[in-house]
Parts: structure tokens; C-alpha cells; sequence
């Protein structure tokens, strides 16, 4: 291997990247504070923390009553599985990290929490998990990270029956993906392990607008920037769906996720950017899937889960008492409220919000969205009103909110920068 410990003595913008023990790359305060995070010079605070808990509790529970299984597995981060290549130096007492704060809260919770760091770490001694110029697992990496959500579906969900993967004759080693390159220009061979299988494979579609199919190499990955794709794979031993929330780090895991379940929903979670996460009960409704897979990389875990409140007013919705329901359109037929580009929507005649008799009232309304954007919600109100922006994808969205006992507002009004349908809208009272 060239030597990277410091080639032609270049320096490196600490905020990109540095240079650990042996020529290993590890990403700089730029990309989610992971240098502080892997020094242990950066802790989230208690109300984060408990914000990811609480959140993915209520996301559960509301999945649960949709007919779709939670399962969180939150990737380990290159510095988890080799810490003995990280340079301590500049390091402090390192704290319970966010990772394992969450992995303590959700033990023993009705959320499916996948933990593969004991299986990465053990697996370095057939081969690297990780390798030097790159912060993404290997492709042995998403093998050993499978075979952990693998076990972890087969026992909350039994009822699914997902193929082995095909055994592996040897590891191979490439010389690919010098991620460190790109970023800062760090030149070097970059050993990345590869799993050559004694048999392919199974092959899967990929549906492309207008129902038409494009059969796919098992082995395929699908890459982030190819999200939202819709992929089928006929020869799978179960009929179950996937709607799987993914980053980049889902890449090298893909292919087996793809020949896994019979249909897979991918799509970008966007938890990293603020107030841009996507909408996830709009898919869930499209969809259908048995199981919802949140899959994200560990540094992710220091934003604060910004739908926190969306998921606890989808809960509070679902409990609301179903005897006082106020719904548009009355009739079951098809019918929706187009809505374009500046205009506003207010309430549609025939539907007034129900006199609240000083309790709370709770919404869900559905949207069919021409793209990603955001969509403005508030309410017409003599005194005290409500207002929220929501992230919303391409295709449909549930939005849900609280109005509190004190709201007296008999309307609401959504404005957005792009064209739109109403096809529903809820009220409960509770």
C-alpha cells in the first residue's frame, strides 16, 4: 500500500478530515462534528437524546396500528468499529455516546433496535469491515451488517421468510472508492473488501415510471442519489414489502435488502438536513409495508429528531375518540381540492372545525404533491392560532397536528410554493 501517513507532506484541513494511525482517513467537523464526536470531545445534551427515544416510541406505535414493524438500525460509524486507528491524542474522556444512549432507552421497547458493532468488530478478524480513504463499511461491511438485520427481522417478525444470502468462497481486496480523494485530495490505494459469492445473486426489477421493468444483477447496488426507487424481486420466498429510510450508508447493503422482500420502497431520509425529513405515513399509505427499516449512519444521531412532534400528533390522533370525527369529503367517492402554485387553500364549504367545548381537536390531512417542498399550515383564529411548516415529498403526504383546547379557530389555511391536491381531511375531538 502507497504510504498515506503523509504523502508529499500535504496538509489537510482539520475540518475535513485528519489522518489517524496508519494512513486511516476519518472526516473532519464539516460532516456532522464526527472529529468531535470520535474524540469524545462532543456530547448531545438530555433533551436530544431523549427526543430520538420518545420519537421513535411514538413512531412505533403508530407504524404498529398501520400493520408495519419498526426497525431501527443505526449504522456504526468508522470510528466505532476502529478506534485503535484514531488519534487519541487530542481526545477527552470519551462520554456515552448517542448510540448507546438510544440502544439503552429502546432495550426492551416496542422498537426494533438492530446494534451490529460486535459483529463489525469481530468480523475484522476474517477481513476489514472499514477500509482507509473511506467513512462508509465495506462491502463485506453491509454483508456482516445484513446478516444483523437479517436476525433481527426473522425474530420480530417471523412470519417473513428471508433467503440466506449465498455463501462466500473468498474475500476479495480492489483498489476503489477513495472517498478521501475527493474530499481533500488524499491520494493512496484503498483496499476495499469484497465478497465473491459461490453463486449470483437472485435477480430483481426496477420499476421505471410507466410500469415498466428493467431486470437487475443481484449484486447491483442502488445509490442514494437514485432515490426514491421502487425495486421487486419475484424469486424471494415471502410476499412481504420494505419501505426502507435510508443514507448513503445503505448503498453497500442494498443488494440484499433488493432480493430480500418481494417489493422495496427506497427513499432518503434527510434527517441531517433540517426541516427537510421526509414524510414518512404518506409512503406507509401508498405502500403498505409489513416492515418500515430506518437506517442511518451513528453521526445523524446529533441533530435533534425534528418530526418529534409530528409522530406524538399522529399518536394523539390514532387515541382520539372516534365518536366526534368530522371528515371532508363526506361521500366515498373521489374527488380532492386542486390547489396551485401561490394560491391559498381555506377550508372547503361544508366543513367547519367542530366547536372544541374547550378540548383538544386533532388533524390529518392528506396531499398528493407535485415535488418536494414544504407546506404551510395555520389556522384562522381570533385568538390564540396554530402554525406549522411540514417537509412533503413528491406523491402523497399525511399530515397530522394538535390544535390545543385554548385554539378557537373555526378554519385552516395551507399555502405552499407548488401545486397540490387535498383528497382528505380529518378532525377528531378528544
Amino acid at each position: 500500500m502507497k504510504n498515506i501517513s503523509n504523502p508529499l507532506r500535504m496538509r489537510i484541513d482539520p475540518d475535513k478530515g485528519y489522518l489517524g494511525k496508519d494512513g486511516w482517513f476519518f472526516l473532519g467537523n464539516r460532516y456532522d462534528r464526527e472529529s468531535d464526536q470520535a474524540l469524545g470531545n462532543h456530547a448531545i445534551d438530555d433533551a436530544v437524546s431523549a427526543r430520538w427515544d420518545q420519537s421513535l416510541r411514538y413512531a412505533a406505535k403508530v407504524l404498529e396500528r398501520r400493520s408495519s414493524k419498526l426497525i431501527v438500525f443505526i449504522t456504526p460509524a468508522k470510528w466505532s468499529i476502529y478506534p485503535d486507528k484514531v488519534d487519541r491524542r487530542k481526545s477527552a474522556a470519551h462520554p456515552s455516546s448517542p448510540f448507546h444512549r438510544l440502544r439503552e432507552n429502546l432495550t426492551g421497547s416496542e422498537v426494533t433496535f438492530v446494534d451490529a458493532t460486535a459483529a463489525l468488530i469481530e468480523a475484522r478478524k476474517i477481513a476489514d469491515t472499514f477500509s482507509p480513504l473511506n467513512s462508509h463499511w465495506n462491502n463485506f461491511g453491509g454483508l456482516v451488517g445484513w446478516n444483523e438485520l437479517r436476525n433481527a427481522i426473522i425474530q420480530c417478525c417471523p412470519e417473513i421468510s428471508l433467503p440466506e444470502v449465498p455463501r462466500y468462497e473468498c474475500i476479495e481486496t480492489v483498489d476503489d472508492f477513495n472517498e478521501a480523494f475527493n474530499m481533500v485530495g488524499l491520494e493512496g490505494r484503498n483496499p476495499w473488501m469484497r465478497p465473491v459469492y459461490a453463486e449470483d445473486l437472485p435477480t430483481y426489477d426496477y420499476l421505471l415510471p410507466g410500469y415498466v421493468r428493467s431486470v437487475q444483477r443481484g449484486e447491483r447496488e442502488i445509490d442514494l442519489t437514485e432515490l426514491p426507487v421502487i425495486t421487486e424481486c419475484s424469486s424471494t420466498p415471502n410476499r412481504a414489502r420494505a419501505l426502507l429510510l435510508r443514507d448513503s450508508t445503505g448503498n453497500q447493503i442494498s443488494p440484499f435488502i433488493q432480493t430480500g422482500f418481494r417489493r422495496v420502497l427506497q427513499q432518503q431520509h434527510n434527517y441531517e438536513q433540517e426541516r427537510s425529513f421526509t414524510n414518512v405515513l404518506g409512503p406507509v399509505k401508498l405502500f403498505n409495508p409489513d416492515v418500515v427499516i430506518f437506517l442511518m449512519t451513528e453521526r445523524y444521531l446529533i441533530y435533534n429528531f425534528l418530526d418529534a412532534e409530528y409522530w406524538k400528533d399522529a399518536n394523539d390522533f390514532d387515541l382520539a375518540i372516534a365518536g366526534e370525527t368530522y371528515i371532508w369529503p363526506r361521500e366515498l367517492q373521489r374527488q380532492s381540492i386542486e390547489v396551485f402554485f401561490g394560491e391559498k387553500f381555506e377550508s372547503p364549504e361544508g366543513l367547519k372545525l367542530p366547536n372544541n367545548d374547550g378540548r383538544k381537536r386533532h388533524a390529518n390531512i392528506t396531499l398528493n404533491c407535485k415535488t418536494i417542498s414544504s407546506i404551510q399550515v395555520k389556522t384562522a383564529s381570533p385568538g390564540a392560532g396554530y402554525a406549522r411548516s411540514f417537509p412533503v415529498n413528491a406523491g402523497i403526504n399525511e399530515i397530522f397536528f394538535t390544535l390545543e383546547a385554548d385554539m378557537v379557530a373555526s378554519e385552516i389555511i395551507l399555502s405552499a410554493p407548488i401545486d397540490y391536491s387535498i383528497t382528505r381531511i380529518e378532525i377528531r375531538c378528544a
